[in-house]
């Protein structure tokens, strides 16, 4: 009796084994059915990062092309401002086109015309008085009072500042600058520095001694004007002494066209702590410009006063030409790299923005990549759970039919055993 009902309990174990394996199929094929679904998901998400990147690719490309174009155009753009910046125009003896030169008034025009570097020329009275003036005489453009011509020639070194004060420096030009004085030093200094003038070129006609050189720079001192002061002259030994008091101060060596000498002289008055400057006249050849720009100096030409004169020169990379003209001639050298420079402008902001643009694009899909990276990698961790979890359920399913086979076999040997037994005692039974 007893193997009988054991017989029926691994029969129902090996029944109920075979109702798990059932369950455990249907839920390993729905795991395999999940699992082709990410599998899918997958797919399209790598299909997603695939055409990000692709994107990516395409936007970092736009971005190197503008990046080039955007420093073609600031090369551009920074090559146009020299050509714009540089030849710095000079308003020479001040707008002496219309008004009495080295004048108060000649030097108001100026600024008004648009000059921002006046020009002037110093000699020094009987009575040391410095004052503007071009020739050691005062005849050619000094009348009486009257209007009429000096009867004799007058030199400013033998005269003293009042003796010369008496005679008209401006009625030569026309009735309307009648009375116009002669200029002093003092007050020509003082009028550029009312007028904001950003730098004075001035040349010294005289043989002068330290004391009265050093006497002229206090004068630019006194109104702030030193630094913005530069020194000229023909007789190069001059500059020396300002090594006494003004080491520092603009020096500008003038040349005519040029002379043998002039490299090696710039050479040897540069200090380190100075700009020196090669201020040569018309005529100068293109070679000896290259030549001394060669050298790391910078060029001044004078006097140019024709828009041709200024054209040619503006190509030869000078940096202030010196006019007599009104400051009007520097249109017709820099119209056309003003208004290149407009076109460079808008053009470079367009490029910028854009560039920007696809930065900011850039930055977008990778923040997207990343996202879809995130879940493709969650799929795969899912995908990889699922397949062990299959895997697993597998070996279960093996397990469990093994086991309910044998048990199903062993219920099954347990019920032959007892029926035979059975079946045995009933023909003892029969034959007692």
């Amino acid at each position: 009796m007893g193997k009988r009902i054991i017989g029926c309990l691994l029969l129902v174990v090996a029944i109920a084994g075979l109702f798990i394996r059932h369950t455990m199929l249907s839920t390993m094929t729905t795991l395999k059915k999940e699992q082709e679904k990410f599998q899918q998901q997958l797919t399209t998400t790598q299909d997603d990062i695939q055409a990000l990147a692709g994107e990516i690719s395409k936007e970092n490309q736009t971005i190197a092309d503008l990046t080039t174009q955007e420093s073609r155009l600031i090369e551009e753009k920074t090559s146009l401002e020299g050509k714009i910046l540089y030849p710095v125009m000079v308003s020479h003896r001040g707008y002496n086109d219309i008004a009495p030169e080295e004048s108060e008034i000649s030097y108001k025009k100026a600024v008004e015309d648009g000059f921002t570097h006046l020009e002037g020329d110093i000699h020094l009275t009987l009575d040391g008085v410095a004052v503007l003036h071009h020739d050691e005489t005062i005849n050619r453009i000094a009348r009486n009072p009257d209007g009429s011509r000096l009867a004799r020639t007058l030199k400013i070194s033998e005269h003293t500042y009042e003796e010369l004060r008496q005679y008209d420096y401006g009625i030569y030009k026309g009735a309307e600058y009648r009375g116009t004085e002669l200029l002093t030093f003092d007050r020509f200094i003082a009028l550029a520095k009312e007028l904001g003038v950003e730098m004075l070129h001035v040349e010294l006609k005289q043989d002068l001694n330290a004391d009265q050189k050093k006497a002229l720079y206090e004068i630019t001192q006194k109104y702030g004007m030193a630094e913005k002061t530069g020194w000229a002259t023909f007789y190069w030994e001059e500059f020396a002494d300002f090594d006494l008091f003004a080491p520092e101060a603009q020096l500008e060596v003038l040349a005519g066209t040029f002379r043998p000498n002039l490299i090696e002289t710039l050479q040897a008055l540069s200090n380190g702590k100075r700009k020196i400057i090669a201020s040569v006249g018309p005529g100068v050849s293109a070679d000896n410009i290259v030549s001394i720009t060669a050298a790391g100096f910078d060029v001044y030409v004078w006097t140019v006063d024709k828009a041709s004169d200024l054209a040619y020169y503006g190509n030869l990379a000078i940096k202030a030409v010196i006019t007599n003209k009104s400051s009007s001639l520097e249109d017709l050298l820099k119209a056309e790299p003003r208004a290149r420079m407009q076109v460079v402008t808008s053009e470079l902001q367009q490029v910028t923005t854009s560039r920007s643009t696809a930065q900011a694009t850039v930055y977008t899909l990778q923040v997207k990549q990343f996202k879809q990276n995130k879940r493709a990698d969650d799929f795969k961790d899912k995908i990889a759970t699922r397949k062990a979890d299959i895997k697993q359920m597998k070996q279960h399913i093996q397990v469990i039919l093994w086991a309910s086979g044998a048990g199903a076999a062993l219920g099954l040997l347990l019920f032959s055993l007892s029926f035979l037994k059975k079946k045995e005692k009933a023909n003892e039974e029969s034959v007692s």
